[in-house]
């Protein structure tokens, strides 16, 4: 799949405006002309499959967690790229119990770009958490395309899981029912692309893949966000209490968590650049003339994937609106680095030979 040279131009152009670290967590921003600029790459495009993943559970207080059963339902499903399946279901657990779900949503990044472009899902993040996933049990739901499996998927969550944080009066459990309506309807219209073949055969065409599909996903939090002020404007002081930040994420001034696990999971996306382009080189095997696009290559991934890591830095916000806009936030730095690096590979790709970019192409299958 090749972009035309008008659409490179435009990117090219968009990229000199990378958004400022400070920036990275707000989903309105500079970036939005990004969104705009990048539409006519971001049509309807098929995704391949991906497994699901176990929901998280919080506790009544917030403060714990438990490994759910082989038995036991998951969340949302599948409502994410292959390298993130389970990136919705994240966003709305980090919203409103972080202590639960931030080191899951914070793993994400870079990784998941080097994931969708080398297709080594068992590297990946998505790899790294199957063991808390339950296992599929019963020839009827493994023939199911996990994709399009919503035979395990929770219809009550996050609603049940709210109200067992929280006692809420009718009114309030009224306006929760709109949040969990808008917050289903939300995973159906972001799972719907999933149930298609799968024609993303390069790096750069499965790379497209996995950022239109997290596009929807941050799509969602803008539809959600106002259901999900709604309830939480309806909720009394001591309702709100029961969603912030545990105290030992909370630093001594009483500021939303600048914690140590925040910069240690950010830390684990920095040998990801050498990652990327090992295997690269090694499957193009590039000449001596060809040294300038692959550093060209190799500059674009590491500035990528800095960026990401200081994104990735931010502190918690202690307010669950606030983090849901520091999610889309996030979304929106990793679509944006992973636009870049499509332009990157294709600018790549233009450089070699075509046995070289038959190697190229061939990375993964």
């Amino acid at each position: 799949m090749r972009r035309s040279a008008i659409m490179v131009a435009g990117l090219l152009a968009a990229s000199s405006l990378l958004p400022t670290t400070a920036q990275a967590q707000f989903p309105f921003d500079p970036r939005a002309l990004l969104n705009r600029l990048t539409a006519p790459l971001r049509h309807a495009l098929p995704h391949p499959p991906a497994r699901h993943r176990s929901a998280g559970r919080p506790a009544q207080e917030g403060t714990a967690s438990r490994a759910p059963s082989e038995q036991e339902a998951v969340g949302l499903g599948t409502v994410g790229p292959r390298s993130w399946p389970g990136a919705y279901e994240d966003v709305i657990g980090y919203t409103f119990w972080p202590n639960e779900y931030e080191a899951d949503f914070r793993q994400h990044g870079f990784s998941d770009i080097v994931t969708a472009v080398l297709e080594q899902p068992e590297r990946g993040p998505a790899a790294a958490s199957a063991d808390r996933r339950p296992t599929t049990t019963g020839s009827a739901v493994a023939s199911v395309d996990p994709d399009c499996d919503e035979t395990r998927v929770r219809k009550d969550w996050p609603k049940a899981d709210i109200e067992r944080t929280v006692e809420l009066n009718a009114t309030q459990r009224s306006a929760l029912d709109q949040l969990q309506t808008a917050i289903t309807n939300a995973a159906k219209s972001v799972r719907a692309g999933a149930c298609r073949p799968s024609d993303a055969a390069t790096p750069a065409d499965r790379l497209e893949t996995s950022v239109q599909r997290l596009w929807a996903v941050q799509n969602a939090t803008i539809v959600i966000r106002g259901a999900a002020k709604n309830f939480y404007d309806m909720l009394t002081d001591e309702q709100k209490a029961k969603f912030r930040v545990a105290p030992d994420k909370v630093r001594a001034e009483g500021k939303p968590g600048d914690n140590p696990m925040n910069r240690q999971g950010c830390a684990q996306q920095a040998d990801l650049n050498e990652r990327l382009m090992r295997p690269i080189q090694q499957s193009v095997r590039p000449t001596p003339q060809q040294k300038a696009s692959v550093e060209m290559l190799g500059r674009t991934a590491g500035g990528m994937n800095q960026y990401l890591m200081a994104a990735c830095a931010q502190p918690t916000p202690d307010d669950p609106l606030a983090r849901l806009d520091a999610a889309s936030g996030r979304l929106t730095a990793i679509n944006y680095a992973a636009t870049s690096m499509e332009v990157a590979l294709n600018q790549f790709s233009a450089s070699l030979t075509d046995e070289q970019r038959k190697r190229f192409d061939a990375m993964g299958r």
